[in-house]
């Protein structure tokens, strides 16, 4: 279990200060996910898609590229968190990650398809108080930015789709274009190699919706922060990011569809957050504070905040990464 291999790497860094991270958090039901009946992407349509490594080149999980140097990604991808309680373990930050962009799969990513991170930036929300059920649309929160040291220039970023458009864009089966590094199939299989693939929209809420149907082509372990986008005049514009199983009765964590974090809702929060490196929606306005928006009074409290996702980036960083990368690792193979 996570919990019991983040507590030995804390006894072994001993007092270095490697695990002032560790914060208590609230249960939530996550899953990561990878496209499932999809098909091999094409260097012309990576539909914003990046992988999100580890700090010694694991793939971890997905995410898009929204501006030259911004990723948006899933929340739970940046953190630790206990396995049974949803307990928040650890944040992971800049020393512990990177992104590959620009590659169809990335075992085979050359130096230049591999940024550094400068900034991690963790919606406050998350993790979201009480347990969220396996086919329930919620205010999770689940949402994250990556800020890169240096520009991506080897693929193009994809805009959000206009917040007010959603209304006219949006009904039950309209086809979503998804895509992510992770698994094909069932949980364990290889993942590394951006698939892509198209499949129904279902309904949302305010902060997220569902997508896919048994049949259909899905996301799976691995795909957590890809993107799911929508076609519109030919270009695909940012819907919003995988974050868990839609589920089923029989628990299939691919298959039957997905929840994705509904990106438009938090235009406000990543212009707010993303350094002047994100691009402002045209004709978007900022989303209300019960929308994804910052609180009541500004954002100048949760900037504060925010800025402790960059701990354990000094000294001792490059220990702590390693340390959380062997547990990651080996979480995964537990899976």
């Amino acid at each position: 279990m996570i919990s019991r291999l983040v507590a030995l790497a804390c006894a072994a860094l001993g007092g270095l200060g490697g695990c002032s991270d560790i914060l208590p958090g609230d249960p939530v039901e996550e899953q990561s996910f990878a496209i499932k009946d999809g098909r091999p992407a094409t260097p012309d349509a990576l539909f914003g898609a990046v992988a999100v490594l580890d700090s010694e080149g694991v793939q971890e999980c997905s995410g898009v590229l929204i501006s030259p140097s911004c990723v948006v990604t899933a929340a739970h991808c940046v953190v630790l968190q206990d396995e049974v309680t949803g307990e928040l373990l650890a944040e992971l930050g800049p020393a512990n990650l990177r992104v590959a962009a620009g590659a169809l799969d990335v075992t085979d990513a050359p130096p230049e398809q591999t940024f550094r991170i400068r900034k991690v930036v963790r919606h406050q929300g998350f993790p979201a108080p009480g347990t969220i059920g396996a086919r329930e649309l919620a205010r999770a929160e689940d949402i994250a930015l990556l800020l890169l040291e240096t520009p991506v220039q080897t693929m193009p970023p994809v805009p959000l789709v206009p917040p007010e458009a959603l209304d006219d864009l949006l009904d039950e089966g309209v086809q979503v274009v998804i895509a992510g590094y992770g698994a094909r199939g069932e949980p364990g299989e290889p993942s590394g190699a951006l698939y892509v693939g198209e499949t129904p929209f279902q309904q949302r809420n305010a902060t997220e919706f569902s997508a896919g149907a048994p049949g259909s082509p899905d996301s799976c372990p691995g795909d957590s922060g890809g993107p799911a986008c929508l076609m519109i005049a030919g270009e695909p514009h940012l819907l919003g990011i995988s974050v868990r199983a839609l589920g089923s009765p029989a628990g299939a964590e691919c298959g039957d569809g997905g929840i994705y974090t509904l990106a438009p809702a938090y235009s406000r929060w990543i212009a707010e957050n993303a350094d002047g490196e994100a691009p402002v929606t045209s004709g978007g306005e900022a989303p209300a504070a019960g929308l994804g928006g910052d609180p009541p009074g500004g954002c100048a409290v949760g900037r504060a905040e925010r800025s402790r996702d960059q701990r354990g980036v000094g000294a001792n960083g490059a220990l702590m990464a390693g340390a959380i990368a062997m547990l990651v690792r080996r979480s995964r193979a537990r899976r």
